[in-house]
């Protein structure tokens, strides 16, 4: 009968809680865009759900997997919006009341944008 290898503790970082609370948000939003869904309808071609404010582009968008290999091959902080100018014929445009959509938190300094109540422990 072999021993099992000796073990190495690795003391990893723990990610700061700002970092959480972007991710917990993230969930929020894509649950709301589940109310998008009714807006996607491969049939009709609307395979990309496009939140907007006043006429410009917010987050989330939601996707058909046919485009994941695309997105996958996307590099830098602009994410996808640039294959939606590809993909017009594709896009179901929906008018948002509110410039949530617009937000976007992915930086210490955008989270301190949010009301105080909203803003994650630690985010001045």
């Amino acid at each position: 009968m072999s021993q099992a290898p000796p073990t190495t503790e690795v003391d990893e970082p723990t990610p700061p809680r700002w970092l959480w609370a972007v991710l917990a948000a993230w969930v929020a939003i894509w649950l709301l865009t589940l109310g998008f869904r009714g807006l996607y309808d491969p049939d009709e071609g609307r395979l990309i759900v496009l939140p907007t404010y006043r006429g410009k582009q917010g987050n989330p968008m939601l996707w058909d997997r046919e485009f994941f290999p695309e997105i996958m091959d996307v590099s830098g902080d602009s994410g996808a919006r640039f294959l939606v100018g590809q993909h017009i014929e594709a896009v179901a445009e929906v008018e948002m009341a509110e410039d949530a959509v617009l937000r976007d938190f992915d930086t210490t300094e955008s989270l301190s944008t949010l009301p105080q109540r909203l803003r994650p422990e630690g985010v001045g």
